[in-house]
């Protein structure tokens, strides 16, 4: 899963410059129509969808692309990543700026969605499964469907509920998913520091 996530990520650096790239090429097209102050309109808006469709940080190698390609198209002169008028040096950073604020906020917005989303649904699952324990439905059998839709929901390969054993030394795996066979009811790791579950509790 992470090898698919990591070719995932990488494609939406491509096709936000892709995007950009794109953008040139129409601006290009029709230059007899297209100035400067267009075509920086243009690649805002190619970072701005950028943001919304990929994320953040494709969205700002896009903006770094953009200014590049507005340095070398649009601005004279053209053909070159020279900047001779200092003006071309305050409207390439303001240009740049703009691209790179754009596509934070818009993605930030994206991200706060999405959480608000997952949330929602969390939710629900809490509500629903905590209504089947009421109604005296077998706790395990709730709690393995809860780290079932809980893993779905926040796209993980593994989940799991910790049991304190009576003793409260050790944490028994009551619940998981993603693991190997056998381990769920029977794994127990340390109530201690040295696992992770029991630092978390001891540090809550």
């Amino acid at each position: 899963m992470r090898a698919r996530i990591r070719w995932a990520q990488a494609a939406n650096y491509v096709l936000a410059i892709v995007a950009v790239a794109g953008a040139t090429a129409l601006s290009i097209a029709l230059r007899a129509h297209v100035n400067a102050t267009t075509a920086a309109l243009v690649y805002l808006l190619v970072v701005l969808l950028a943001a919304i469709a990929w994320g953040s940080l494709p969205a700002l190698a896009a903006s770094v692309v953009a200014m590049l390609c507005f340095n070398f198209f649009f601005l004279p002169p053209i053909g070159t990543l020279t900047i001779e008028d200092p003006q071309n040096w305050i409207a390439m950073g303001a240009f740049f700026i703009a691209a790179v604020a754009v596509g934070q906020l818009s993605a930030r917005a994206k991200r706060r969605t999405a959480d608000a989303r997952t949330l929602a649904r969390l939710q629900a699952i809490q509500a629903e499964l905590g209504e089947r324990a009421l109604r005296g439905e077998r706790y395990r059998e709730v709690i393995q469907e809860a780290v079932v839709r809980i893993a779905h929901v926040l796209d993980v390969d593994c989940c799991k509920v910790l049991e304190m054993m009576p003793d409260g030394k050790a944490l028994l795996l009551r619940a998981g998913i993603g693991w190997e066979s056998g381990l769920v009811g029977h794994a127990k790791v340390g109530s201690g520091t040295d696992s992770q579950a029991g630092y978390t509790l001891q540090s809550d």
